[in-house]
């Protein structure tokens, strides 16, 4: 499985994906990623989040590309 489909998988399954989570994953470069998701067709929400004076993105899956 490759670092996209490991990300849109865990983005379908809970609320977004942050690059803490992408790191527990095996990836260290979720924005690049996020970016070839984009590419492919889908639409990604960015929501920035501040929790306990640190300030950080969670990414969302907002919808699926359809083909055809």
């Amino acid at each position: 499985m490759t670092q996209v489909q490991r990300i849109m998988e865990y983005m379908r399954a809970n609320d977004g994906i942050t690059s803490m989570d992408a790191f527990r994953l095996g990836c260290t470069r979720l924005s690049a990623r996020i970016a070839d998701i984009e590419k492919s067709g889908h639409k990604i929400r960015r929501e920035r989040v501040t929790k306990d004076k640190t300030t950080f993105t969670r990414y969302h899956l907002e919808e699926v590309r359809k083909d055809g």
